[in-house]
This record gives structure tokens, C-alpha cells and sequence, in this order.
């Protein structure tokens, strides 16, 4: 057995809600830990959040349902209701025979979910750290540790995109909210694309404190897509606002993933044929505090290879209208960490390799798009 309970408090008969949405906290890494900053000792980020969770609990009703996944160094790893009255209830506590980034272990949690609070729509927040499309390539039972994986630290795991895929394919969720960083790349959208009909994510790093619940609940509980832009929104506002100059730093992006076959289709036609590496400059790299290609601006680089002499000139104007079709919301302060400047926001991110790098560089031929789309670049 991959599970066992260890706890129950929840009803003895579950109700049907008009939504349920659940947040899964892989805390068990250094945003579950308190940090000291300048002599000042702050409480770590999963407890700041579910503090912000429970000042916005009037925004949970008898029609709407937050449920928390909460995974973290001390105690056992539990899935909790939030009640109205601003109250942590534990439904299930879990052992620690398997990893929270286990696919299996996931999709268990996402099924207690639906027993206990069963709704016609389910959206779903990750919450934790990422890195994108990085990946090692291997399959999660060889228990590879490598650092760089896509999304989540449970102590020394980490789970590739092409595994959380496998996770949420056929869990009919209503949408995807990456609380997290850099996983706002076509090479995760597109990873996911059969997983949910809207992703919310950065294309950049966030900082540490991640989404402001007591500003987004009511968003997040208000469904996809009008209430995931809102919450995107919110979140964007709030870092282009703060105080801290070195705080004002975000990228949101929200995303309609039924037009990403049509997007790596326009996208494999500029690709192939054009020539390496990238002809343009400037280029925006959304995470500017590290100088590999992983994470440059899609738009941008597709572009700028679609328009060079001798391509079609429709090809262009294809591009550009498929991938408005795909991007529905998207907002960028004018620098990362009030230092790096981001030239052209098109919402998405994208690895922009040369042929020294290698199509293998972190597995990247490992990813759908990678074999769907890119394969066509590297001829």
C-alpha cells in the first residue's frame, strides 16, 4: 500500500460543492523553514500563506471548498478543509512511505480531495519550487536526485514535467495554478496541455513569498478562466506595487491550452530549416540571475526567426495570432529584481540552445515539444 491514514475529522458524508479548489504544499524544502534576514527572523512561507488563507476564509461558502495539501519538515504530511470560520480542519493525515512528488502519491490526494469535497469543477495549485522543463530525464522508480528537475522539493526528490503529466492526465481538472517559478514555458504548457484547459504560471522567478492568498482566494475559488487571470492579476499587481524596490518583480502569464497543437504547428514550420543559434538581440531571460538559454522569451525568439530573409511573410503574422489565441493574459514589470531588464514580454518562455549545447543538454529531448516541434530546428 502507497497510502495509509493515519486521521480522519472531516464529515462522516461528503457534500457536493460548486467547487473545490486544492492546494498542494510541498513544503519539505527551504520554503518550509523560517529565514533571517538582516536580524529579522521571518516565518517560513507555507506558514505565511496559510496565514493569508485564513484571513480571506469569508471567501470560502457553501458553494466553494479549500482544501490544502500540506507537506512539511515536522509531522506527518495531511490534507486540511478550511472552514469559514477561518478553522484548519484535518480531513487525512498520510504516512511518509511515499514521496509527494510521487505520481501515485499525488493522484491519491487529488482523489481524497474529490471524496471528501466532490464539486463539478476542480482547479488545482502547486505550490513549491520549480524549474520549468529541466529534467532528468530518467523515470521517477530509478530514483535519480539530480538538483535541476521541474517542479517540487520533497527533501531530496523532485518531479520532471514529463512525470507530472502522467500525474494529472485524465484527473478532468478545471485548471492548473503554478505558485511557483519559471514554469510558464511552452515546453511545460505544452507538456500539459491534456491535463486542464488553463494554466496560470510565471515565465520568471517569483519571490519568495509566492501568491497573496487574502488577495487572490476569492479568485482562485471563482473558477477558470475569469477567476485565474484575476488571481494572476492580483498577484502581478501586488509585486509592480511593493514597497521594496527589489521586491518589484513578476511575470504572470495565464494560458488556453486547447490552441498549443495549433501553436507547435505554426512554430515547427518557422523552426524548420532556420539556422542557430538566435539571430536577434536583445533577448529577455526571465531568469536573469543565471546565464544559460533555459528560460528566453518564446515570442521573441520565433519571431525574430520567422522574419529573417527569405521566410515565408505570412509566417509572422500566423505566429503571433496563434499565440494570442494561446496567452489570454500575460504582464511583466519592466525589470526582474529592479536590475535586469525585460525587453518583449510575449508570455511564454522558451530554451534557446546552439548546436554546442546539445539536444540532450538537462534531457531536453526527453519533452513533447522537444520531439514534436524543436527536432525540426536541429536538422
Amino acid at each position: 500500500m502507497l497510502m495509509s491514514c493515519s486521521g480522519h475529522d472531516g464529515p462522516d458524508a461528503p457534500v457536493t460543492a460548486e467547487r473545490t479548489v486544492l492546494v498542494y504544499m510541498v513544503a519539505t524544502n527551504s520554503l518550509g523553514t523560517p529565514i533571517s534576514s538582516g536580524g529579522i527572523t521571518y516565518e517560513a512561507a507555507d506558514e505565511a500563506d496559510v496565514a493569508e488563507m485564513i484571513r480571506a476564509a469569508n471567501a470560502v461558502s457553501d458553494g466553494r471548498r479549500l482544501l490544502v495539501f500540506r507537506d512539511r519538515h515536522e509531522g506527518a504530511p495531511a490534507l486540511y478543509e478550511l472552514q469559514k470560520d477561518g478553522k484548519m480542519a484535518v480531513v487525512k493525515t498520510y504516512d511518509r512511505s511515499a514521496s509527494s512528488l510521487d505520481k501515485r502519491r499525488m493522484r491519491q490526494i487529488i482523489s481524497d480531495a474529490r471524496s471528501h469535497a466532490p464539486a463539478p469543477d476542480l482547479g488545482l495549485v502547486l505550490w513549491s519550487h520549480a524549474n520549468g522543463w529541466l529534467q532528468d530525464g530518467k523515470a521517477e522508480s530509478d530514483g535519480a536526485s539530480k538538483s535541476l528537475k521541474s517542479f517540487g522539493i520533497d527533501r531530496s526528490r523532485r518531479m520532471n514535467v514529463t512525470d507530472l503529466a502522467d500525474a494529472l492526465r485524465g484527473l478532468d481538472l478545471e485548471y492548473i495554478y503554478f505558485d511557483c517559478c519559471l514554469m510558464g514555458s511552452v515546453e511545460v504548457i505544452y507538456e500539459l496541455r491534456g491535463c486542464a484547459p488553463y494554466i496560470a504560471a510565471s515565465t520568471s522567478e517569483l519571490p519568495r513569498p509566492g501568491m497573496p492568498y487574502d488577495l487572490t482566494l476569492d479568485a482562485l475559488l471563482s473558477g477558470a478562466p475569469e477567476g485565474i487571470v484575476r488571481a494572476a492579476r492580483a498577484t502581478f499587481d501586488y509585486y509592480r506595487d511593493h514597497e521594496d524596490p527589489l521586491f518589484r518583480t513578476c511575470t504572470m502569464s495565464v494560458f488556453s491550452t486547447d490552441g498549443m497543437d495549433r501553436l507547435a504547428e505554426v512554430t515547427r514550420m518557422i523552426y524548420d530549416g532556420a539556422p542557430l543559434p538566435h539571430p536577434g538581440n536583445p533577448v529577455t531571460n526571465y531568469n536573469a540571475t543565471a546565464s544559460s538559454g533555459y528560460w528566453m522569451d518564446f515570442g521573441e525568439y520565433a519571431e525574430a526567426l520567422a522574419e529573417l530573409p527569405g521566410r515565408d511573410a505570412t509566417l509572422a503574422e500566423r505566429f503571433r495570432h496563434t499565440l494570442d489565441a494561446v496567452v489570454i493574459y500575460k504582464d511583466a514589470t519592466p525589470r526582474l529584481w529592479d536590475r535586469y531588464p525585460v525587453y518583449h514580454n510575449s508570455g511564454m518562455s522558451t530554451y534557446v540552445f546552439n548546436e554546442a549545447a546539445g539536444f540532450d543538454k538537462q534531457n531536453y529531448n526527453t519533452l513533447s515539444w522537444a520531439r514534436d516541434v524543436v527536432s525540426a530546428h536541429i536538422k
